[in-house]
């Protein structure tokens, strides 16, 4: 049965391994940190240089990063969160900054209640947080040229039971057609009903016959 268990314990570490995410044990009496070999390895690190405990790890971590991953630890050792989670960034063995999303809990603690033990997994979400800026760069380039064009961009999204939605409408829409952008994007009536009525079959029309 042990050896069943190890195996066990191989695969699913692998499977995590497969998702960028790591499996870790933290011994706080002895500062080892468990499994720390793969966390090293998709960042190019060797752990004969770097070492076992978390006091190595956290050499890795960008300063700006270790207070606030400090303090969600310490909420979470003082009861007011379970788990305790934290995003940060670590050096790779090139230089470069990798993301990480951290989620764990104690798992043992002595009986004094002092952290004995934690557990937890890192995942690479590197690309997720890269995407998510480019997005918010596209975002605030397409805010910049919204406000010198001479008219309104929106984006107008034809649901399958026939009723539209406005996901992004220009804030010069205000200025031009006197429709607050939030309010035509929470409902698109308030900016089709800037329309006249008797140019609104047509508008209509000529939306559904795009969308077909």
């Amino acid at each position: 049965m042990p050896e069943l268990q190890h195996r066990l314990d191989d695969d699913l570490r692998a499977a995590l391994v497969e998702a960028d995410t790591i499996a870790w044990h933290w011994d706080l009496d002895t500062d080892e940190l468990r499994n720390l070999d793969q966390s090293l390895r998709p960042l190019g690190h060797d752990l004969a240089t770097v070492g076992r405990t978390q006091a190595a790890w956290d050499q890795l971590i960008h300063p700006d990063d270790q207070g606030p991953l400090e303090a969600a630890w310490q909420r979470h050792a003082r009861g007011e969160c379970d788990p305790y989670e934290s995003t940060y960034r670590v050096r790779d063995a090139r230089g470069q900054w990798r993301w990480l999303f951290e989620r764990g809990r104690i798992v043992r603690r002595h009986d004094d209640g002092r952290p004995w033990q934690a557990v937890g997994t890192c995942t690479d979400i590197t690309e997720r947080v890269r995407a998510q800026h480019a997005a918010r760069e596209a975002d605030a380039r397409l805010e910049q040229i919204a406000l010198h064009v001479p008219g309104v961009l929106y984006q107008f999204v034809l649901k399958p039971d026939g009723r539209g939605r406005f996901p992004y409408m220009s804030p010069r829409s205000l200025e031009l057609m006197g429709v607050d952008p939030a309010a035509a994007m929470s409902d698109s009536a308030d900016g089709l009903e800037t329309v006249h009525r008797d140019d609104r079959a047509a508008l209509l029309e000529a939306i559904a016959e795009s969308a077909r």
